[in-house]
């Protein structure tokens, strides 16, 4: 026991006031909950430090792509007061040059001759106003030589069937009645219109170029919220792929560009004429090429300015775009208003969707 006695720890034998922690003193220790919570505090902080530096620099990244595209953007609308004294007459509005839309020998003709022995391509030939386009000039143009429609394949159904599935609609019950074998004329050609060359096999182009006299440009895409991107794509890139094909053409007579009435809703007042674009049509292609769609959108109301929405900005663009060939190419833009349903041919009332033609 005595020999015990003297391993013992000194401090256990020292006087209880000597062994007490002085008043304030801090206990450290693996043990001890302060100085735990401490360190796990510093961890955390510092690794909430290191993802902050991370996400701040995923945002300079993004900060600096933005800014490249608005000084692009900005650049553009600097450009604006030399777009316009190029494309202005006078009162700041342009009209087309004095290009003839058709040969001399058309002129006084009835628009069923006119049609007669020519071909027609026409864009968005499977929609609402596109099917109603076709089925007057199968139905009134007796002689009309091939009408054909670029139309997309769309799930397990092939542009032909697409379209033969549409003309065995009611819609064209009086055409099949007056002209049985009248789908003879009617002809899919598969394609892409955001696509180069429009998505066309090399022979359908070359058809195309030989055979068509006549271009019904009606397809668009028409919602009003559309991504910005998107609406250009569609509404402006592909009208300047139309043109480009227009140019190749060999016995092009007229091609004609369905915008509609309200382009212009940022005037008080709307003439029959192409005003000046708040962006030159090239430059703003090139732009939104190189923005993913969430970097274009955020710029959207930087391109849109007054306007409404993204489908009345792309569609003014679209008629300066179309008005800046037109001394090479007969064109003509037509300006519907909101479409209904038919008034009395072939079909009154006709719609061919429960939300109506809209």
């Amino acid at each position: 026991m005595a020999a015990a006695a003297t391993h013992a720890d000194p401090a256990l034998h020292a006087p209880e006031e000597a062994r007490r922690p002085s008043r304030g003193a801090k206990v450290s220790g693996p043990q001890d909950p302060a100085a735990i919570a401490a360190a796990r505090k510093s961890a955390k902080d510092t690794a909430a430090a290191e993802q902050a530096r991370a996400v701040q620099a995923s945002r300079d990244a993004d900060a600096a792509l933005l800014a490249k595209a608005s000084a692009e953007a900005d650049a553009l609308r600097a450009a604006r007061v030399a777009r316009e004294t190029e494309l202005s007459l006078g009162s700041g509005v342009r009209s087309f040059p004095d290009v003839p839309l058709v040969s001399s020998s058309d002129a006084g003709v009835n628009i069923a001759d006119f049609y007669a022995g020519r071909s027609v391509l026409i864009t968005g030939g499977t929609g609402f106003m596109g099917k109603c386009v076709v089925e007057k000039l199968i139905r009134s143009c007796p002689r009309i030589d091939r009408v054909y429609l670029l139309v997309r394949r769309k799930g397990q159904h092939t542009p032909q069937e697409r379209v033969n599935a549409m003309l065995e609609s009611e819609l064209f019950a009086s055409a099949r009645q007056r002209t049985p074998d009248f789908a003879q004329k009617v002809v899919a050609l598969p394609g892409e219109l955001t696509e180069e060359r429009l998505g066309l096999s090399d022979n359908d182009y070359e058809l195309i170029l030989n055979r068509v006299s006549i271009v019904l440009h009606v397809a668009a895409t028409v919602k009003f919220n559309e991504k910005v991107k998107t609406a250009v794509e569609v509404n402006v890139l592909v009208v300047k792929r139309m043109m480009e094909m227009c140019r190749l053409m060999r016995n092009l007579v007229l091609f004609i560009h369905v915008s509609t009435a309200y382009a212009h809703t940022n005037r008080d007042f709307i003439e029959e004429t192409v005003y000046p674009p708040t962006f030159d049509p090239e430059k703003l292609i090139e732009v939104v090429s190189y923005l993913d769609i969430d970097m274009a959108e955020s710029l959207s109301k930087h391109f849109v300015g007054t306007r409404p929405n993204t489908y009345t900005f792309t569609k003014s663009i679209a008629e300066a775009l179309v008005a800046s060939h037109s001394a090479d190419v007969p064109v003509a833009i037509v300006r519907p208003s909101i479409i209904g349903s038919t008034w009395k041919g072939p079909i009154p009332g006709w719609v061919d969707n429960f939300n109506g033609p809209a």
